[in-house]
């Protein structure tokens, strides 16, 4: 099984990690250390969760099979008495019409009307037959329901035993990670590494930094955590997560992966789509085989991200092999801005990802004439601005060789508006219409102190979301339209529309620049 396989890698893939072995103290080891350590701990006590879970998965199975049973054999059980009701029924009418029709006296009876009283009788026997074997069938089932709910609850205890001492370790993982990096569950940094490591012993020169998958699953659910759904201590989602971003197209799957027989949308935390679940997940491990558990969904991702054969340590080969799993350049981006954000931090080992010519430009503000009308707010201008300018295409206009996914920038354009935005590029050049100048770039936005003064939130809250508030991702920003609606650039092009889902993931931060205005 999979699951065995990967715990064969637990001492090597952390010692790749940390180059240290377990048997020092950890009073005085290193983050990285306590951080391998603490893993291995939380290993430890998961792996006897898993194959708990896949026991209490084979007894909830059983017992929906015996209850299906059930549901068939009482079903069976009715139609067989009504059968035997109407065939009693009709007996009696038939003997009953052939008695009088022949004078009261049995004697009389000709040959067919015996014949035909007889066949009825038997049949009436085979109705009773029939009846009795279906009470058998329903005895049998009844007896098959309450055994396999004996069991299913007997396993639940086991997994509800395994999980105190999992959960503890799990929480011990979380207070070290999330002291670099707060967004990071330790069951998913658990996953992501595990998967990086697995995508790499199936092809080794699939090399896919942890960071990587970090960025995706931050983005795409914030790592399986949505509004509707939390994630396990064992790793996987509490609920299953289908649609979260992208397009909806024809069916492919009959709904066996995505549950819809009319559509296909894509399905657990990294929202792979039907045909990428199905391509490159790891199908032979029948616990672990289902979009809800993110190492599975991490270990396709990574090698989806092999299948484009691009360059995965250049920042164009890693844009283009994202590209390939998003379908979207702005979640792209955004995937790549929270993957750097994870990389930074050596103590985790979750690898390196390419520098962006664009994000380690020098910073720079544009600035314009405020408009002199006093009878337009600062804030309906700057509504009013973006939205003139709806449906202009997406570019860094940073050149072919740098970004060949690109539009080509002709000579006097710019990503500030003139023909072209990016992201930053359109909120800096939002603002700077009213004359406020805000850094150009979603790196210089995160460590400016002048436009850091004017953050009020960590994370998006619907009741504090007001017009014109920039809501920062690492690698995305967007401006608020108020009523979680945003104005950005997505699909190619400025749009608004409402906050999507990977958005609200991804906000780091949310500032306000107008508000001591």
């Amino acid at each position: 099984m999979m699951l065995k396989r990967l715990s064969s890698l637990i001492v090597g893939v952390v010692l790749l990690i940390t180059g240290f072995g377990f048997g020092a103290s950890t009073s005085n080891a290193s983050p990285v250390e306590q951080i391998a350590s603490s893993l291995e701990r939380y290993e430890a006590r998961l792996n006897p969760l898993v194959l708990a879970i896949g026991e209490l998965q084979q007894a909830e199975s059983s017992h929906a099979l015996a209850n299906a049973d059930q549901s068939i054999a009482t079903q069976s059980l009715e139609d067989d008495e009504r059968t035997l009701e109407e065939d009693r029924s009709r007996f009696s009418a038939v003997a009953v019409h052939a008695y009088i029709g022949r004078g009261g006296s049995v004697e009389t009876f000709d040959t067919d009307s015996l014949r035909f009283l007889a066949m009825s009788s038997s049949r009436l026997r085979s109705d009773e037959r029939a009846v009795l074997k279906a009470k058998e069938n329903i005895s049998q089932s009844s007896k098959a329901v309450r055994e396999t709910q004996v069991l299913m609850q007997q396993r639940q205890r086991r997994v509800s035993q395994l999980e105190g001492p999992a959960a503890e370790a799990l929480e011990d993982l979380d207070s070290l990670i999330s002291q670099t990096v707060p967004t990071l569950p330790g069951a998913a940094y658990r996953a992501y590494v595990r998967a990086s490591a697995r995508a790499e012993e199936l092809n080794p020169r699939c090399r896919v930094a942890p960071a990587l998958l970090v960025g995706i699953g931050r983005i795409m659910s914030n790592h399986g955590r949505t509004p509707n759904s939390t994630l396990t201590v064992a790793g996987a989602t509490d609920s299953a997560l289908r649609g979260l971003v992208g397009r909806i197209t024809i069916d492919s799957d009959g709904g066996a992966i995505d549950g819809s027989t009319e559509k296909d949308v894509r399905v657990g935390p990294l929202q792979l789509t039907v045909r990428q679940w199905n391509e490159f997940a790891i199908h032979d491990d029948p616990i672990i085989d289902s979009p809800e558990w993110l190492l599975s969904q991490a270990i396709a991702a990574a090698q989806l991200l092999c299948s484009s054969r691009d360059d995965l340590g250049s920042i164009g080969g890693v844009r283009r092999s994202l590209n390939h799993l998003t379908d979207n350049s702005a979640l792209t981006e955004a995937i790549l801005g929270s993957a750097r954000q994870s990389a930074r931090s050596n103590d985790l080992g979750l690898g390196s990802v390419p520098t962006d010519p664009i994000q380690t430009a020098a910073k720079t503000l544009l600035l314009a004439a405020r408009p002199d009308s006093s009878q337009t707010s600062s804030i309906d201008y700057v509504l009013a601005w973006a939205r003139l300018r709806l449906g202009t295409p997406y570019s860094q206009c940073q050149g072919l060789d740098r970004r060949p996914d690109d539009p080509v920038c002709p000579t006097g354009t710019n990503r500030f508006g003139t023909g072209f935005f990016d992201c930053s590029g359109f909120v800096s050049a939002v603002y700077a219409a009213i004359g406020v100048a805000l850094p150009t770039t979603t790196d210089a936005m995160a460590i400016d102190a002048d436009f850091g003064s004017s953050k009020i939130a960590n994370e998006f809250d619907p009741d504090l979301d007001q017009p014109g508030d920039v809501l920062l991702m690492d690698g995305h920003v967007a401006l608020s339209a108020g009523n979680s609606v945003v104005i950005h650039t997505s699909g190619g092009q400025l749009t608004e529309e409402p906050l999507p889902t990977w958005v609200r993931n991804g906000v780091l931060a949310v500032y306000r620049p107008l508000r001591a205005n």
